[in-house]
């Protein structure tokens, strides 16, 4: 079903001089979002280039999910969208936000259902998101922008590049991924549904979840096959990521990705033929330390014709954790 959508803007103070722009009132015009600032949750930035939050009314099969985003740096719009994990967060990308914030004004949300959005018992499916940037992209931006998704937003920045071939002007993948930890590991079809209900399911689900999202488990996934260096796992920062397991209705989302309900093609072919199919260019950042299997699913994507490959240290979490080879690696194609 189509979401009714309508935007409401509070105009942000402008500086002084030049002469401040008139406020514009909180309306609603047609076919456009509410759209309500609030305060930014993502680490300070410098001055010039602070976060500032705002809060997209998503409205989805007639239920209202508050999503939050940020924008970071100045210049033209652009696009930025998270990973999706059971820990995932928008301020994962303020560091590339800041390190690219002379190129552009980085619009950064969360996903429904993950991070500090409304979480809504939803059954998440790869339509869920596909139905949500749509919206959200055209509620934003009035024209063509560049997009830097990363993990498995890589698939849905794809599909909308092909279904509106006027959304993006620039395509950067950054640890792209399609499949999720059921479907990597070889999962039955059984298994996953069964795994997705159980966690889904009422204290049975809680108590799995919770299990699942300790303290030690969280650095050992991070430790395993996300960031590089130990040293960046501090007990702040699993703290922080376990803070997000621990909200209401954080499990709803995550369950559907970790049984590879959230992926958005069935197989390399999938993935593949989109990309050949896309007039804008792009480009695949692929991290060294990448585990076997995703990273040959990354190099398949950076051999189509047309699509560029950097290669920087890092692994799956490599936008988090070396934002800056990052930024130094795209800036010569977003620029």
């Amino acid at each position: 079903m189509k979401p009714a959508a309508t935007r409401s803007v509070a105009a942000a103070p402008r500086p002084t001089p030049p002469p401040a722009r008139p406020s514009r009132p909180v309306t609603r015009p047609p076919n456009r979002p509410l759209v309500i600032p609030v305060r930014s949750a993502s680490p300070a930035a410098p001055a010039a280039q602070q976060a500032s939050g705002s809060e997209y009314q998503w409205t989805y099969q007639g239920r209202r999910i508050p999503v939050p985003y940020d924008v970071i740096g100045r210049g033209p719009p652009g696009l930025m969208l998270p990973a999706m994990s059971t820990v995932s967060l928008r301020s994962e990308l303020a560091g590339l936000a800041q390190a690219l914030a002379d190129r552009a004004s980085w619009t950064v949300p969360d996903w429904p259902g993950f991070g500090e959005s409304s979480r809504p018992p939803l059954e998440y499916g790869p339509d869920v998101f596909r139905e949500f940037l749509a919206d959200f992209a055209s509620a934003i931006f009035d024209g063509p922008v560049p997009v830097v998704a990363a993990g498995h937003a890589a698939g849905f920045a794809l599909e909308l590049g092909r279904a509106d071939p006027g959304r993006w002007s620039r395509i950067v993948l950054v640890a792209p991924t399609w499949m999720g930890p059921f479907r990597a590991m070889g999962m039955s079809e059984g298994v996953k549904a069964f795994a997705r209900g159980l966690i889904r399911s009422p204290v049975v689900g809680e108590a799995l979840y919770g299990a699942l999202t300790t303290p030690d488990q969280i650095r050992a996934q991070y430790a395993s096959h996300v960031m590089v260096d130990r040293a960046f796992l501090t007990d702040d920062f699993v703290a922080r990521k376990q803070g997000l397991t621990r909200v209401e209705g954080a499990r709803f989302a995550p369950s559907s990705f970790i049984t590879g309900y959230l992926d958005p093609f069935e197989d390399r072919e999938g993935v593949l033929d989109l990309a050949r199919s896309l007039e804008v260019p792009v480009v695949v950042v692929v991290g060294e330390d990448t585990p076997r299997k995703s990273k040959a699913e990354m190099e398949a994507l950076g051999a189509v014709e047309g699509v560029e490959v950097r290669r920087v240290r890092g692994s799956l979490g490599v936008h988090e954790e070396f934002p800056r080879e990052v930024a130094e690696a795209v800036l010569p194609f977003l620029s």
